[in-house]
């Protein structure tokens, strides 16, 4: 947990049914050069943003930061109970968590 109600993960928590139910997840961000598919079983049938970004030291994140703040922004504001998960994935360990970094703390 970052702060109440928003949440960091990588791909594999992110598409795991029992932590988005279990987190009471509403709205998920997905930092990846693909758009992931989420299960289709999930109870709060989540809103989804994707961003599509490379998987390379040189990608231009910053492009994105308005859209994803508007989206955590709007998400925690619009309901008391939503929640949000930003998810990223890099082959790389250091594009993933700076990609995580550059969402969140604009936010």
């Amino acid at each position: 947990m970052i702060i109440p109600r928003l949440y960091l993960s990588n791909l594999f928590v992110a598409r795991n049914p029992n932590v988005l139910d279990g987190l009471h997840v509403t709205h998920i961000i997905s930092a990846l050069e693909k758009a992931p598919k989420f299960p289709s079983t999930l109870s709060s049938h989540p809103k989804l943003l994707h961003i599509p970004i490379a998987d390379e030291v040189d990608a231009d994140i910053l492009q994105h930061l308005a859209i994803t703040t508007a989206f955590i922004k709007t998400a925690l504001e619009e309901n008391e109970t939503n929640v949000v998960l930003v998810s990223v994935f890099a082959l790389h360990v250091h594009i993933e968590s700076q990609r995580s970094t550059d969402i969140l703390k604009v936010h």
